[in-house]
């Protein structure tokens, strides 16, 4: 309930909730589904399938190659670095938080990005526009064929697309 988790190792399955505390996994996992109220997320050497929430922290991840992300925040930064795997779906939504993915230059996706009152950068190619009606910022757009969907969505932060240099990637 009021403690931090720390999990280690090769787990087949990883599944820790917290209410105020912080979630640490640094863990080779197929499956991780960690979640906490008051305290960040930090989740490195994960792949697979992961499912990460909070209300007031920072969710932050490192891995290999994902099919399955859903990351959501109420107040905090989403920072997501990993691969996506050929048709990986990946979710992200945030309150009043920004988004921020590292993703390999030659990823292949198609991208649906939203933001009320954020902006929109994108290393992959084109900017957000306004929108149509009312404020706030959408784009969407693929690369390569366009094989994973990616769809990204936040009220007052910004979105971030950035490429992860290919030493990175390759780690």
């Amino acid at each position: 309930m009021n403690g931090d988790i720390a999990i280690a190792g090769e787990p087949a399955r990883i599944e820790a909730q917290t209410v105020n505390g912080k979630i640490e996994i640094d863990a080779s996992c197929a499956h991780v589904d960690a979640q906490t109220v008051g305290g960040r997320i930090v989740i490195r050497g994960a792949q697979g399938d992961l499912t990460a929430a909070t209300v007031g922290g920072r969710i932050q991840v490192t891995g290999g190659k994902f099919e399955r992300v859903r990351l959501s925040s109420v107040s905090g930064t989403i920072d997501f670095g990993g691969e996506l795997a050929g048709k990986a779906t990946f979710e992200g939504e945030s309150h009043a938080g920004d988004i921020v993915l590292h993703l390999p230059d030659g990823v292949s996706a198609d991208f649906d990005v939203s933001t009320f009152s954020g902006d929109i950068d994108n290393d992959f190619g084109p900017t957000g526009a306004r929108r149509e009606y009312g404020p706030g910022r959408e784009l969407t757009f693929s690369t390569g064929d366009g094989d994973a969907r990616v769809r990204l969505s936040t009220f007052s932060g910004d979105v971030q697309l950035t490429k992860k240099a290919q030493a990175e990637s390759e780690r």
